[in-house]
């Protein structure tokens, strides 16, 4: 099995991220300590749909504890072997370095980080999976901090940094239109780059300028021009049911779209997205791609596992 959209804030064990609250109140000389992990897991997990407020609070819950370098190399470690442990044999984990540069660390500060957590999970499996590394911009961030994300990913070629990924809300206020340059950039660079939109016009803006793969894509399944963008430039759509569900995107799991696009010829490819914020991973998002699709989950995942150019990292 392969994952191309795993999330790093939303892929930390629950036991993990209260031992990291427990360590930091003890540093700052507050008594409070998380006994129970129920506590924990009621501030990340999302077990009904949320509005966008509420998950924007989970993640920030997270977030307060990833903002070092110790905790973001543990954090990448023990999710290389989670994943491994899944039996995936290839794995792309989101990243983007400028959500956890608060605490004064610099973008690269935090990809090396996360770079010696992966090469110590990968060491630990025994390399038994291969890890691609996506570096993320942030639609609403300052177009400054975003050229020099994608400038840093130019000097990791050759490592696990694989790609880039434009992230952030699509809510309609910030096109992808406006990331033109950054697009350009990203090519320039030669990168394959991955695009979180819902829009019609997003989509068939990243089709027609270079973009591999698609998160989501709901409300583009209704245009037929979107659709065709999709196919004639042959981008894959990756789909997560229960982040769309969850997220109040969709009103049930089984009215994901992914079948109108698979009925006209797009790629699709189910994904885990935000692991632990979703209580999901990848074998329990085909399963339910495999229903939404009607086609058997062996074929499934078979058919996925043999689709090479889904992979950023070669």
């Amino acid at each position: 099995m392969i994952e191309v959209n795993c999330k790093f804030i939303g892929s930390c064990r629950v036991k993990t991220i209260a031992e990291l609250y427990n360590q930091y109140y003890n540093a700052v000389g507050i008594p409070l300590e998380f006994d129970k992990l129920e506590e924990v897991r009621e501030k990340i997990i999302v077990s009904a749909p949320v509005e966008e407020e509420e998950l924007q609070e989970k993640e920030e819950f997270v977030l307060k504890v990833l903002q070092n370098a110790v905790s973001l190399e543990r954090v990448a470690y023990e999710l290389v072997l989670d994943l491994a442990n899944e039996g995936l044999t290839y794995a792309e984990i989101n990243l983007i370095p400028s959500l956890h540069t608060r605490k004064g660390l610099s973008q690269r500060e935090v990809v090396d980080a996360v770079l010696c957590g992966i090469g110590r999970g990968l060491g630990q499996v025994e390399h038994s999976i291969k890890i691609g590394l996506v570096l993320g911009i942030l639609r609403q961030e300052d177009k400054e901090v975003n050229h020099e994300t994608i400038l840093l990913a130019n000097r990791y070629k050759g490592t696990c940094v694989c790609g880039l990924r434009i992230s952030g809300t699509d809510d309609g206020s910030y096109p992808l239109f406006l990331f033109g340059e950054e697009i350009n950039l990203i090519r320039s660079m030669r990168f394959s780059y991955a695009v979180d939109a819902d829009d019609e016009m997003d989509v068939i803006y990243a089709c027609d300028n270079g973009a591999r793969r698609i998160f989501q894509g709901l409300h583009a399944s209704l245009s037929k021009q979107a659709i065709h963008a999709l196919r004639t430039h042959n981008v894959i759509l990756e789909c997560s049911a229960k982040a769309s569900y969850l997220t109040k995107k969709l009103p049930s799991l089984s009215s994901h779209p992914m079948r109108t696009y698979a009925e006209n010829n797009v790629l699709v490819i189910p994904c885990s997205y935000a692991r632990t914020t979703f209580g999901t991973n990848t074998k329990e998002e085909l399963f339910d791609a495999s229903h939404i699709l009607a086609v058997p989950y062996q074929s499934l995942s078979k058919g996925i596992e043999m689709a090479e150019k889904l992979s950023f990292h070669k």
